[in-house]
């Protein structure tokens, strides 16, 4: 075991001037992308739904805020609904992304 230590850095040399004089080449087969475009595709319509959520929390949140009428027991109805639509969407993201990624 102490040899192959040993010789390793010699190896690695030796590799690395070989690739340096386009003596050797490397190829890489990356199998099963269409895989990873589907679970990426997935993850990435998760992240922008949770996104659109925060936004309209946040914007229902200063809606609410600066009472812009209608008002319902002093409530907006348009931040009331805000809420209702990130509550919504973020069920739906955590539905989507614990259906799909068990």
């Amino acid at each position: 075991m102490s040899g192959l230590i040993q010789a390793l850095p010699r190896q690695t040399a030796k590799i690395l001037s070989l690739i340096e004089e386009q003596k050797m080449t490397m190829r890489i087969a990356i199998t099963d992308l269409e895989g990873f475009y589907k679970r990426l595709d997935s993850l990435a319509a998760c992240i922008a739904l949770g996104i659109i959520s925060a936004g309209l929390a946040v914007g229902g949140s200063l809606v609410i805020h600066a009472k812009i009428k209608p008002l319902w027991h002093d409530i907006s109805m348009f931040g009331l609904l805000g809420y209702i639509m990130a509550v919504v969407l973020g069920m739906w993201v955590i539905f989507i992304f614990g259906r799909k990624h068990k």
